[in-house]
């Protein structure tokens, strides 16, 4: 069996820390939609996806675009929810659209994202689904 040389094994080993934390952004968490698992202002290092997305982990996102579906029939406008959110995966490509009575499967690509905290959390449940073009990474220290 081949030796490793202790500092040639330290170097890679703070090689690999160093790009994850180089490569990693910061993310503040406002609002109660996260609630236990996380608290306002708690803050997430956010990686990149590197692997399937799979349902339980935990997704930062890019919210611009997204609006409000709104149940009052005197609204004018849809409200665009915008910013970035944090919201745990809860089903995707292939599964069946939670919370619907009519059977829809979630395309490829797609993912139903909800908060932890369900009476507070706006998520697919409000705004449909989300594409993978929309993640900007996954909570890491959760």
């Amino acid at each position: 069996m081949k030796s490793v040389n202790p500092i040639s094994l330290l170097i890679r080993s703070l090689a690999t820390w160093f790009a994850t934390i180089r490569l990693s952004t910061g993310f503040v968490v406002s609002g109660n939609s996260m609630l236990p698992t996380l608290a306002p202002g708690d803050r997430v290092h956010v990686v990149p996806v590197r692997h399937k997305i799979l349902p339980g982990e935990i997704v930062v996102f890019s919210a611009d675009g997204l609006y409000k579906r709104l149940d009052s029939p005197s609204a004018c406008r849809p409200v665009e929810v915008g910013g970035r959110l944090i919201k745990r995966v809860y089903a995707s490509e292939g599964s069946p659209i939670p919370f619907i009575d009519d059977v829809q499967i979630i395309p490829p690509g797609m993912f139903y994202v909800v908060g932890d905290n369900l009476e507070e959390s706006i998520d697919s449940r409000t705004f449909g689904l989300i594409d993978l073009g929309r993640i900007i990474g996954l909570a890491s220290n959760v």
